[in-house]
């Protein structure tokens, strides 16, 4: 690698939360006005522009750069993974907050109101939901994720400049700062160990789409919730959600452990 390879690859994570700050605020800029239907479709078409771009610069532009990058894969991973993580985020969501809570309330006086959620904002967010599932965690986690880390071989790097992304990535997400950086870690250390960004899109869609099932369970009077605006938290009060939760993570586990020890033993049987 020469000397301009070794300068762009310790620059690369910056540049990626460059290109991620130049991208949210194309497609989120259409939305600072009114919510408007036809707003909101321009935004999602934007959005699938980010998505083909992003898509088109990893896999075309930085192997040509950076060879390494091509040990990182873009693949659907197995099911057993897939419905693990769909089970388990609901609880995270909820322990995150407590921890936020925990941590915030030693430094500050933090003011909770009664979550409450009109049906005018549940289609608002129920159209954002095509967005926040489908296209949002795609080109976030291919640029914050994928384009910042994947230039580096050893782990360790990796794990240093994925931490300053994740300040950086809590830091654009303001009043939510702490919980969008506790995200980002979670998020950078499924990249780094599974080596499979599907995996870390897959965790920031589902917990997207859990925010919005809150958000549902609230205006239908199943959960009740209060939420600060300073510091963001949203803290669940239904023990009935709490234990949903808990059990739904205990069966995530559950179906992770058994999938992981079928994947093992398949293994050695095809080694054997």
């Amino acid at each position: 690698m020469n000397k301009e390879h070794k300068v762009l690859k310790f620059f690369m994570p910056l540049l990626s939360c460059i290109y991620f700050v130049l991208i949210g605020f194309i497609c989120g800029s259409v939305m600072e006005k009114e919510f408007n239907i036809l707003r909101s479709l321009f935004s999602i078409f934007l959005e699938i522009l980010a998505v083909v771009l992003t898509v088109f610069i990893i896999k075309k532009l930085l192997p040509k750069v950076f060879p390494q990058a091509k040990k990182y894969k873009f693949t659907i991973p197995p099911a057993y993974i897939l419905i693990s993580i769909f089970l388990i985020v609901p609880l995270w969501y909820i322990l995150k907050y407590e921890l936020i809570y925990l941590v915030m309330s030693h430094f500050t006086m933090i003011k909770f109101e009664y979550s409450v959620c009109t049906t005018k904002e549940l289609k608002e967010n129920l159209i954002a939901c095509i967005s926040a599932f489908f296209l949002a965690p795609i080109y976030e986690e291919l640029s914050c994720r994928y384009l910042g880390l994947s230039a580096f071989n050893k782990k360790s790097s990796q794990l240093i400049f994925g931490f300053f992304i994740a300040v950086f990535f809590g830091i654009m997400h303001l009043s939510n700062a702490m919980g969008a950086f506790m995200d980002a870690i979670i998020l950078m250390l499924l990249f780094v160990f599974t080596e499979n960004i599907a995996i870390s899109i897959w965790f920031h869609s589902c917990w997207n789409i859990h925010v919005i099932t809150f958000y549902v369970l609230i205006l239908l009077g199943v959960c009740n919730a209060s939420d600060s605006s300073y510091p963001s938290i949203i803290r669940i009060e239904s023990s009935g959600t709490i234990i949903a939760s808990v059990v739904s993570a205990i069966i995530g586990i559950v179906i992770f452990a058994t999938g992981y020890r079928k994947k093992r033993n398949s293994e050695k049987l095809i080694s054997t």
